[in-house]
């Protein structure tokens, strides 16, 4: 007896989020704007590189992103929380993993 995929999937887990969605952009882009102004930093959203979703009482979202810092490339971690229903969106974590020069290709 084989388990299907959906068997396999933990519950309550992270599930991969397309990362071109309109909507995942949206969080993502605010979610670099809501840093800047808590830290006062002029980072510019340029990328998703992964995205997941978890559904909690409302969603949490976890990204990988690549965003422009003047002349540079960061890569980030951020984590969102969203609750529309209530209006509610925290930014719950962001991280700047990399500082350096990056090839970006378009």
């Amino acid at each position: 007896m084989s388990c299907s995929a959906s068997q396999k999937k933990k519950v309550g887990g992270f599930e991969p989020a397309d990362p071109n969605d309109p909507k995942i952009i949206e969080i993502a882009t605010w979610a670099v704007d809501e840093y800047n102004k808590e830290k006062g930093t002029c980072l510019k959203f340029a990328a998703i590189w992964k995205a997941d979703q978890q559904v909690v009482s409302g969603m949490r979202y976890s990204f990988t992103l690549k965003v422009a810092n003047g002349e540079n490339f960061n890569i980030c971690l951020a984590q969102v929380y969203d609750q529309p229903w209530t209006n509610t969106r925290r930014l719950v974590g962001f991280e700047v993993t990399v500082n350096e020069r990056i090839a970006i290709a378009n």
